[in-house]
């Protein structure tokens, strides 16, 4: 099946600053229609590169009103090329809305703080606890060190100065309570999945993707990855990440070991991949705490059943052995979950739809494209 369509994106005119920068940084794109074609809104999106949280909160649902004429969304990927206030201030030009997504440079923030309220809405957009990352020292240091600095600087920034603060959790809801800031919980993007391969009872796939922030949450549940690849011989492990991977992990006979890929690469992966069971392990840590359900839909549109760490937030979205596990943080009980899908494939199939029915229930696209015609005065869908 193929994911709903994207909007076409096309280059945006860049002014003679811009195009002394490094071939390396791509160039602002804009969503379908031009600004002059559009009656509604004109919106920046500011972001470091293509990713999932523009593309969960802002990219997607917005692709319905971009493509009746109601808004405009231009794209801009900021890179070292990209630092001054004066690259930027091109692009604000008629804007109504600028979308940040995470951070930006820092002579950004001071230029976009100094212009919203007057000339254009300026919208933060959140999707992790970004001042805990120094705190919590399973992190990668490199990652540490450079969320302290855009803590310090964009973040403090942005709470003080966005007319919105748009966070991704309940518990970033309630962590940064104002009266800017709006809880928007993630959407699914994904089609419905084939189960077919089910079919199949000789092979079953557990597969566990994430980035290398989730490297110390992959360590702490490796040790029944590999008791559930000594004891079955028809488990095939896949894990996708940029992060550490232990040794014994990465040295078992039927164990794939992929590299991260960037996400338009990752989406169109998805779509191919065949997996049974998916891992969502999430220890308590201050970083995690403020992490949404979103691996719910990537997990179920891959055709797997997932195993989740038994806390916030997926202990208030699965119902456990109905649309998936919830395994607490000990070696035995990913164990004996992962023991209890393979060995029952029927059950784990079943589990799977569950899960198809639950990501209908809260993952509506609609929910999103509803509050962001709000954000940009468009009025009810008529």
């Amino acid at each position: 099946m193929r994911m709903q369509s994207e909007l076409r994106l096309r280059p945006v005119t860049r002014d003679k600053d811009m195009e002394t920068t490094s071939s390396q940084h791509r160039e602002s794109e804009a969503f379908v229609p031009a600004r002059d074609q559009v009656s509604g809104a004109n919106v920046l999106l500011i972001r470091r590169r293509a990713d999932p949280t523009d593309d969960l909160y802002v990219s997607a649902p917005l692709q319905s009103l971009a493509a009746c004429g109601r808004i405009s969304l231009a794209a801009l990927d900021f890179g070292w090329g990209l630092r001054t206030a004066g690259q930027l201030r091109p692009h604000l030009r008629d804007c109504t809305h600028v979308i940040v997504s995470r951070y930006c440079p820092g002579a950004w923030v001071r230029a976009l703080i100094e212009n919203c309220g007057r000339r254009f809405q300026l919208i933060y957009l959140l999707d992790d606890d970004i001042p805990a990352a120094p705190a919590t020292h399973t992190l990668p240091l490199t990652y540490r060190l450079r969320m302290a600095r855009v803590a310090r600087r964009e973040f403090a920034g942005f709470l003080r100065g966005a007319d919105r603060v748009v966070v991704t959790s309940e518990y970033l809801a309630g962590k940064y309570r104002a009266d800017n800031v709006a809880l928007l919980e993630p959407a699914n993007i994904w089609p419905v999945r084939s189960l077919d391969h089910f079919q199949d009872p000789e092979t079953i796939v557990i597969s566990f993707h994430a980035t290398a922030i989730h490297q110390a949450d992959l360590a702490a549940i490796a040790p029944a990855l590999r008791e559930v690849h000594d004891r079955r011989a028809k488990v095939r492990l896949e894990i996708m990440t940029d992060g550490r991977v232990p040794l014994y992990l990465r040295r078992l006979p039927r164990c794939r070991v992929r590299r991260d890929m960037p996400w338009p690469e990752y989406k169109a992966f998805v779509q191919r991949a065949q997996s049974h069971i998916g891992l969502a392990p999430l220890m308590d840590s201050p970083y995690n705490r403020g992490k949404s359900h979103v691996k719910l839909f990537d997990i179920t549109a891959m055709g797997a059943a997932g195993v989740y760490s038994n806390r916030s937030p997926y202990a208030g979205v699965i119902a456990h052995g109905v649309n998936g596990i919830l395994a607490g943080d000990d070696v035995d009980a990913w164990t004996a979950a992962l023991i209890e899908l393979v060995d029952h494939p029927g059950r784990t199939k079943r589990m799977v739809e569950s899960a198809q029915t639950r990501v209908a229930e809260i993952g509506d696209p609609e929910r999103l494209v509803k509050y962001w015609r709000g954000v940009f005065g468009l009025g009810e869908k008529k």
